[in-house]
């Protein structure tokens, strides 16, 4: 009998184990995405900076990034992350034409 409660007991501590660690949060580095984005992206993204910390959870992820175009715009995206780390474009803010100069060496 003293068996069969130690069995139970140790059965159910790894339940609780198993149900905290699928529903807990994780971190994912904003660097990271980036720099996948722009792999995945790189005749049209010439810079991407997304936020440093992005909180996936049991249903996924949104996050924010700023792009520099090839064509010297630049403007916001919104993406979410799936369960299966499918990333996907929510939404984008208007592109701005990056302000130029007057020195010609500046541009």
């Amino acid at each position: 009998m003293g068996r069969t409660v130690a069995l139970m007991a140790f059965v159910a501590a790894v339940f609780a184990a198993g149900v905290y660690c699928a529903v807990r949060p994780t971190v994912a580095d904003g660097d990271v995405l980036a720099a996948d984005l722009l792999e995945a992206n790189a005749k049209t993204i010439q810079e991407l900076h997304c936020d440093k910390a992005v909180v996936v959870g049991v249903d996924g992820a949104r996050f924010h990034c700023m792009a520099t175009f090839k064509d010297k715009t630049s403007g916001g995206l919104d993406f979410t992350m799936d369960r299966e780390g499918m990333i996907h474009q929510a939404s984008a803010q208007p592109p701005e034409k990056v302000k130029r100069t007057s020195d010609p060496w500046g541009d």
